[in-house]
């Protein structure tokens, strides 16, 4: 299966050399972002949450996020939560009838994973400084990992284990 993807100069030559000078078979760079007729930027997301208060200040401290709206929708057992600031909005949603991803995939081998969103990554400037913010949260940072050039990235964990990636 082939994916398609979007890519600067610099992120499709780098494919390339982690791949020994070898042809890149799993990807096709359709375009790059140095070509692309237009512009946007990674702004909102939603996320289905177990618990609405956890989840709420776990996003509002890691992003210095505000709630902007609280909604109940008693009759349907929705509980939402708009979390924004100038430059992201995170859609938390509570609902009694969703299912765990763990519970899911209890009876299921090791690895497997369910289609649809896998993680959600950020761009940052400084991997030192968001290191110390995330100690002083107490959220836990695995292993930081290196590209070609250098560049560090991580992942972590929010309260109901969606993944979350910095990139620096």
């Amino acid at each position: 299966m082939l994916a398609t993807l979007i890519y600067t100069n610099a992120q499709a030559r780098s494919l390339c050399n982690d791949c020994d000078g070898q042809q890149f078979r799993s990807h096709t760079v359709l375009k790059t972002r140095d070509t692309f007729p237009f512009t946007y930027t990674p702004y909102f997301f939603a996320l289905i949450v177990h618990k609405m208060d956890s989840s709420e200040r776990w996003y509002c401290s890691l992003f210095g996020l505000n709630v902007a709206k609280r909604m109940n929708e008693a009759a349907t057992g929705f509980n939402v939560s708009i979390l924004e600031s100038s430059s992201l909005v995170i859609e938390l949603i509570e609902n009694k009838t969703s299912i765990a991803l763990k519970d899911i995939l209890a009876d299921k081998p090791e690895g497997t994973k369910i289609e649809g969103l896998f993680k959600a990554g950020f761009h940052i400037d400084d991997v030192d400084a968001w290191l110390k913010h995330l100690s002083s949260l107490k959220i836990s940072v695995g292993k930081i990992y290196k590209d070609a050039s250098g560049k560090r990235n991580f992942l972590i964990q929010d309260p109901d284990g969606n993944l979350i990636q910095f990139f620096e």
